[in-house]
């Protein structure tokens, strides 16, 4: 499900800068952390890349995860995918950047990990899940909210995956926690909401 925002990249970039001039880049309903390079730290810390790992995030936002995992490991490389050029134009992480739509991206060479953070609920799940794997050599990670009641899918304007979907495509949830609401969410009065889903990180090896 695509969020109106989204129908608009002008206005995309514009409210994407206003959080970018406020200290946010991690746009993320649930972290490990109230502080992003601390939450961004823990979740590369729970996945373990190998050295020298090249990643494609699909859904990139401005690649602020992405920024803090790179100034914690440099020898992780990033290609940046996302539908909103005014976002990629804004991207804090160095690395290629991509404009396209998760589910029209066919690479001409193999990836050899993918990440899907907070994006899926945009995508056609199922099926970027499965193109995925076909250019993607090594994990396939995924973190994300599962699970969302129609509440929250409605209110939010995504879709959110079952966690029995994610299992029956071979995915295995990463035990990490305890999580907690992004301070942004509190902020603007959505606890009740987005308590309403369940955040999960999850990999396909």
């Amino acid at each position: 499900m695509l969020h109106d925002l989204y129908k608009d990249d002008k206005a995309v970039g514009q409210l994407t800068q206003i959080h970018l001039d406020h200290g946010r880049s991690v746009f993320q309903l649930w972290m490990l952390d109230p502080d992003e390079r601390r939450h961004s730290e823990k979740v590369l810390e729970a996945l373990q890349l190998p050295i020298l790992a090249e990643v494609l995030s699909l859904g990139c936002g401005v690649g602020g995860m992405e920024r803090y995992w790179k100034d914690a490991r440099h020898d992780l490389t990033f290609t940046l995918l996302n539908q909103s050029q005014a976002q990629l134009d804004l991207c804090v992480c160095p690395g290629d950047k991509v404009h396209c739509e998760a589910e029209k991206y066919q690479p001409w060479f193999s990836h050899q990990i993918t990440l899907i953070a907070y994006a899926l609920g945009h995508m056609e799940a199922t099926h970027v899940l499965l193109e995925a794997q076909e250019y993607t050599s090594g994990p396939i990670i995924v973190l994300d909210v599962f699970d969302g009641t129609a509440e929250f899918c409605r209110e939010l304007a995504y879709d959110t995956v079952t966690s029995d979907r994610m299992k029956s495509l071979g995915f295995r949830e990463v035990p990490v926690g305890p999580w907690v609401l992004n301070p942004l969410v509190d902020e603007e009065g959505m606890g009740p909401i987005v308590s309403q889903s369940t955040p999960k990180l999850w990999i396909l090896e």
